[in-house]
């Protein structure tokens, strides 16, 4: 560039410049420039939801404890007292059904010579809860308590069965050696006559036999031990005495009512069983 350029150029500039500064003056008194508006705040976000807590896991369910072995848990004996020869049933009862193949309880005795299970053991079928038995017992001479046990493995359960003697009940023949059943033969002056009585037919456990020998009003009663006897009269013919009669073919007899009443050696007495009975004189006691 010339120099002669150069000085235009640079004149240029400063007339551009002179102009520009008056341009911008006020009275001469410089402005301030007004502060542009402050921006508006930008809104503040909704905060977000807090997130649902996950559910704590399902703790794992316990298993069921296996069902308890079945166990013995009763026995009984109906009826708890019986008779000689006469017999009870036991029932055993377990705690739950019995499992397949079933369950055998052990029986036993504290004395067999008067009551015993019929079987050493009894059998629970698979899915029972009960099963009976048998108890026998014995002819026996006097009662008694007798305990029978049933056991399954670690439990045993006893219960008292009565046996009792049988009740006596009396039964008796009378006997003459001359004229035979139910008719006797006086054969002195004593009134002592050919008969016997004889009470073996009678049952139980006899310790007396109580015969009693009745004309209208009058008894006498006789004791005895034996279950064979004679028929003995303290002071017959005056037991005989002025007594009506009967006739049989010209015989004379007078009715005797004979009487037996058993009492067993527990102090048990039986009914009174009676018939009665012809004693013909035979010329003696004033006849």
């Amino acid at each position: 560039m010339s120099r002669k350029t150069h000085i235009l150029c640079a004149g240029l500039l400063a007339l551009v410049l002179a102009f520009a500064a008056a341009c911008g003056s006020d009275n001469n008194s410089p402005t301030t420039p007004s502060p542009s508006p402050a921006p508006a705040p930008a809104p503040a976000p909704a905060p977000a939801p807090a997130p649902a807590p996950a559910p704590a896991p399902a703790p794992a369910p316990t298993p069921a404890p296996p069902p308890a072995p079945a166990a013995l848990a009763t026995f009984t004996i109906s009826p708890t007292r019986v008779q000689s020869q006469q017999e009870a049933t036991g029932t055993v009862t377990l705690t739950t059904a019995a499992p397949s193949g079933g369950i055998t309880i052990d029986l036993s005795t504290s004395d067999r010579d008067y009551a015993r299970p019929a079987s050493s053991t009894v059998t629970v079928p698979a899915g029972s809860t009960s099963a009976t038995f048998r108890i026998e017992t014995t002819t026996v001479a006097d009662s008694k308590d007798i305990q029978i046990t049933a056991r399954y493995q670690s439990v045993a359960i006893n219960v008292i069965l009565r046996v009792t003697i049988t009740p006596p009940v009396a039964r008796f023949t009378v006997t003459g050696t001359d004229r035979g059943e139910d008719k006797c033969t006086l054969v002195d002056n004593n009134g002592d006559n050919d008969c016997r009585v004889d009470a073996s037919a009678s049952s139980g456990v006899p310790k007396f036999y109580i015969f009693t020998y009745a004309i209208g009003s009058s008894s006498i009663v006789d004791g005895k031990t034996d279950k064979v006897s004679d028929i003995d009269i303290p002071n017959a013919c005056d037991f005989f005495k002025d007594r009506s009669t009967g006739d049989d073919n010209g015989d004379k007899y007078i009715n005797v009512d004979v009487s037996l009443q058993i009492e067993d050696r527990e102090g048990t007495k039986s009914s009174v069983t009676k018939k009665t009975v012809r004693f013909y004189p035979h010329g003696y006691c004033g006849y």
